[in-house]
């Protein structure tokens, strides 16, 4: 069953799902053959014969999924651990406290144990090691230790046979982590508070992508090469071939996982971030501008916004000056290399 959504999502979704209609059965044979060889007329008679084999063909040829059905089947490639759905919750939830989040996370030791190695990375750069989790808890805070959580949960979602050519799915994390150390390091050099929030949206912005690779995999290798045949915009490209973009199903995974409205959103418009609503568009055009630096750095799986470029209206919108970007994304490669705990 479709999960609900709030109204600025119903808004995209409806919007997305319009672009490009479903093809109709009529359609798929006009996209198989010509109807002159379906069909052919019997001498002598006003009647059509009809090429049975090719008709029958046709008719069992498969129909590629749509957005609804993959959404309502999502859970089967993108299903979080139940200690991280409660972990995400403790810390999302405005009246628990550090004490609370520590009785949940500690109900997993291999989770522990994977927070306090990433605690205790060059990442962070703690001047003394961290042996407990209520310490690392106090010094990361409850987002922090959300983050740390998600990260050991989702990397190993990102696993089986290549995306296209000469990228597979841990090129798309690898990308994902860039495009998240990248936006924290926005958040904090502009002050903004939201430092773990950017985090989260930048390691989860491409998330729809694994999706589409579980369960259409021939079509996002399709759109990988017509995107890089013709310098398109890469979800334009997947709204031409498929009806949708990885920025729909990454918008349904961050409503299944329960994500306040902020990350979902930015989620949900990081390619497009003038088209979020006026309270997330900061957020959305941050992501947006921290993965475009990671496209043109060559970051991992790079294809989703290679094309794209950096305006006045997404820097005004964060804001942010042009002087800070070319600052950061000088810094691009460093922080990167910094973040490669997250990578293994």
């Amino acid at each position: 069953m479709l999960m609900s959504f709030s109204a600025s999502v119903l808004r995209f979704f409806t919007r997305a799902s319009k672009r490009t209609p479903r093809p109709g059965f009529h359609e798929l044979l006009t996209q198989h053959t010509g109807l002159s060889e379906l069909f052919r007329v019997v001498p002598g008679n006003a009647a059509l014969e009809v090429n049975r084999e090719l008709f029958m063909s046709i008719l069992t040829a498969p129909v590629p999924l749509g957005l609804k059905q993959i959404v309502d089947s999502i859970d089967d490639v993108a299903a979080l651990p139940d200690v991280t759905m409660r972990i995400i919750q403790t810390a999302d939830d405005p009246n628990s406290n550090a004490f609370q989040l520590l009785k949940v996370v500690s109900h997993d030791p291999a989770l522990v144990a994977k927070i306090l190695k990433l605690v205790n990375s060059s990442f962070y750069g703690l001047p003394n090691k961290i042996a407990s989790l209520d310490r690392a808890i106090s010094l990361l805070g409850m987002g922090g230790i959300r983050n740390l959580a998600i990260a050991s949960s989702v990397s190993g979602m990102f696993r089986g046979g290549e995306l296209c050519a000469g990228y597979g799915p841990r090129d798309l994390w690898t990308h994902s982590i860039a495009v998240a150390v990248v936006a924290r390091e926005f958040a904090r050099k502009l002050k903004l508070p939201i430092v773990d929030e950017a985090f989260l949206v930048g390691m989860l912005h491409d998330l729809g992508l694994l999706v589409i690779h579980q369960k259409l995999p021939k079509e996002l290798r399709a759109i990988c090469e017509e995107s890089q045949r013709q310098e398109r915009g890469f979800s334009e490209v997947e709204r031409e071939l498929i009806g949708f973009d990885h920025q729909d199903l990454g918008t349904a995974l961050a409503t299944r996982w329960k994500f306040p409205a902020s990350v979902v959103n930015a989620i949900a418009f990081h390619h497009h971030p003038a088209d979020a609503p006026e309270e997330h568009r900061s957020a959305a055009s941050l992501i947006c501008i921290a993965d475009t630096l990671c496209c043109h750095a060559d970051e991992g799986f790079n294809l989703t916004a290679c094309n794209q470029q950096i305006d006045e209206q997404m820097l005004a919108a964060v804001p942010v000056t042009a002087e800070v970007v070319v600052e950061i994304q000088n810094k691009v490669k460093d922080l990167v290399a910094l973040a490669c705990p997250f990578s293994g």
